[in-house]
């Protein structure tokens, strides 16, 4: 439609012309009105028109205005839609694509897996064939270490996610000990809120921290070769790296630091050879190098085997009293050994295992057996066995036996002899664990305790001195009386 000029009803000015609309604004006195209020309305050709029918003229072309935008909103809103399922039909097709990538890799490394397996399957049983025609030697076999340093790590990261920060025997079993005159317990401890290691010490029966010694280790990686060994008035610690730290018994201060070439394997307190000998660490580093460190003077010096007491076969073990099953001879036939211990000062011990199964019907007894040798003869001194030295006691009476009402396995889970006394940890066959403590001389039951443990915790290990027995727990070190087994403390906190 051409512009229209109105004349304003209110003023009468005649308006410059302008498309018409549904309202008019007069620019000389300021009035709007509708177009059919106007005095005249002419087209530019000077046509005067129907106010009334240009009225309706607009109202239909305001209508039809309307549907063409609502046909254009319906219009957008389609092609919206369209894009957003071109959008999801991408990347659904992504997803599939990935997917099909993914399955393509995870089936190269299912074979890969497989091949390996089935390799390292026909080299152990190569291995063990050999192993056991005596061919070859365990600490023979390249590698062989180093892939139970590996199996040691994936362990600890799996115990890892069911503790708690609190103590960490793993690598590093608790030792009993004394610090200005008070029994105390040195032990692994182990922050996992910032994934740290310590060594402390703790006083007995308070469970006061006199002092730590760390961090040591700022990652999980390889946490086996951080251990510790008390050995006379001195504690000797490794890091991750080839570190080892001799610190103050007392006060936990470090004095010297060795750098032993390679990760330590374990740290070990060699036992005196004579009263008032300087104390000595057997340290073992990789790739089977065996070191001496005096702890009086700092001489570190090199060693073609570990010293007696410090067999290679008893790292986790850090024990004095644990003795190699194999070398006990004598009065124990019909027994499977498991476990020894032995006291060379008063020549008793004690054997753990199971009774040799008479039939196929019959059921293998846990078993403790005490025994008696004589330490002043050859046989009861330090021999060489097979690669290294160790004791080789001859039984020379088999003074008691005591049946274990279990047939649980794992058997035993926890051992050790000190002040005439065993200590050991069971678990009965509905799972639950105990610690008793028998007479070595004659075999009578001192005490026994049940342990209350909750989900995720265990019973590791057991330690001993004549006045305390310390019960190695997953994150938890419980002090107890070693007379009665009555709690007197604990270090740690449970899950």
């Amino acid at each position: 439609m051409e512009y229209v000029r109105f004349q304003c009803p209110a003023c009468g000015a005649e308006l410059p012309p302008e498309p018409p609309t549904t309202e008019v604004n007069c620019q000389y006195c300021g009035s709007r009105f509708a177009p059919e209020r106007a005095r005249t309305a002419k087209t530019m050709a000077g046509v005067t028109l129907d106010t009334k029918a240009l009225y309706e003229h607009i109202r239909r072309a305001g209508e039809e205005l309307a549907k063409t935008a609502q046909q254009l909103e319906v219009a957008e809103q389609a092609r919206a839609e369209l894009e957003a399922e071109r959008r999801e039909a991408e990347a659904k097709h992504a997803k599939a694509k990935q997917r099909s990538r993914r399955k393509h890799v995870l089936g190269r490394m299912g074979r890969l897996l497989f091949q390996t397996l089935v390799f390292a399957f026909v080299a152990s049983v190569i291995a063990f064939a050999m192993v056991a025609a005596g061919v070859l030697a365990l600490d023979d076999i390249p590698g062989l270490r180093r892939l139970a340093g590996v199996y040691d790590q994936l362990e600890a990261k799996l115990d890892a996610t069911l503790e708690i920060s609190g103590v960490d025997p793993w690598a590093g079993p608790p030792m009993l000990t004394e610090i200005a005159g008070q029994p105390a317990v040195v032990a692994r401890v182990r922050d996992h809120a910032a994934d740290r290691m310590f060594v402390d010490a703790y006083a007995i029966p308070s469970g006061e921290r006199l002092w730590r010694i760390g961090p040591l280790s700022t990652s999980d990686r390889e946490l086996q070769h951080l251990r510790f060994t008390v050995a006379g008035h001195w504690v000797v610690v490794s890091d991750t790296n080839s570190s080892v730290f001799v610190h103050e018994l007392a006060t936990g201060t470090r004095v010297r630091t060795h750098d032993v070439g390679d990760r330590v394997e374990y740290l070990c307190s060699v036992p005196a050879a004579e009263p008032g000998a300087a104390p000595v660490v057997y340290v073992h580093v990789a790739k089977r190098r065996h070191q001496l460190l005096d702890l009086e003077t700092g001489a570190l010096t090199r060693q073609r085997q570990p010293p007696l007491g410090c067999e290679q076969a008893r790292a986790s073990e850090l024990d004095p009293s644990v003795a190699l099953a194999t070398s006990v001879r004598g009065k124990l036939d019909g027994i499977q050994l498991d476990r020894v211990h032995v006291d060379t000062a008063t020549g008793r011990g004690v054997a753990l295992g199971k009774t040799t199964a008479a039939g196929e019907s019959d059921e293998a007894q846990p078993i403790v057996v005490g025994f008696a040798f004589d330490p002043e003869t050859e046989a009861g001194r330090a021999k060489r066995i097979d690669r290294g030295t160790a004791l080789r006691v001859t039984i020379s009476e088999s003074a008691w036996r005591m049946p274990l009402p279990t047939a649980a396995a794992p058997w035993p889970i926890a051992s050790t002899l000190a002040a005439g006394r065993a200590v050991i940890g069971w678990v009965d066959g509905d799972g639950r664990y105990h610690v008793d403590a028998i007479g070595v001389e004659a075999g009578a039951p001192e005490w026994s305790v049940p342990l209350e443990l909750g989900v995720g915790d265990r019973l590791v290990g057991v330690r001993a001195s004549a006045t305390h027995v310390i019960v190695v727990r997953a994150h938890v070190l419980e002090l107890r009386d070693a007379s009665t087994g009555e709690l007197l403390g604990s270090v740690g906190a449970p899950p």
